[in-house]
């Protein structure tokens, strides 16, 4: 729908089709990298994005007496959700661009691990969860002016 509305505040003359959604995505976040995000929160960032939109575990932690604490994780339960696998080319400049990234931040932080996918994965549900939650007017906004340039 906010692919269609994009077409239809353009009056046609911007198309965007889910794949050049997800190339203005990736090109954005790699952007930002190459003005100097450091790296620390980046990775910090992206572990959040991570356990908030792919991990199903949540960790707590309770109070059992007036000086104990007790880290309790519990499985979130998720409403059953329809999946669909799409496949899209990544162009290699840009798929080595962000295998450096993850080693780089692998090599900030060990602790750190997550795919060029998951990444993908999390810019995308981001982006849904932005047109959902703000004024999606302002979001098509932005992405019109990245077509037409």
């Amino acid at each position: 729908m906010f692919l269609d509305d994009i077409y239809d505040a353009t009056e046609g003359e911007c198309s965007i089709t889910f794949n050049g959604l997800t190339s203005i995505l990736l090109a954005d976040f790699l952007k930002q990298i190459s003005i100097g995000l450091p790296l620390a929160s980046l990775a910090n960032t992206l572990q959040a994005k991570q356990d908030k939109y792919l991990k199903s575990i949540q960790s707590d932690l309770k109070q059992t007496s007036q000086n104990r604490w007790v880290l309790v994780e519990s499985k979130i339960s998720q409403p059953r959700q329809k999946y669909k696998i799409i496949s899209f080319h990544i162009h290699p400049k840009a798929m080595r661009r962000m295998n450096f990234l993850l080693l780089d931040l692998n090599l900030n932080d060990p602790n750190f691990f997550m795919t060029v996918e998951e990444i993908v994965t999390i810019l995308l549900r981001d982006i849904v969860h932005e047109i959902r939650t703000k004024d999606h007017r302002e979001i098509m906004g932005v992405f019109i002016d990245r077509l037409s340039e």
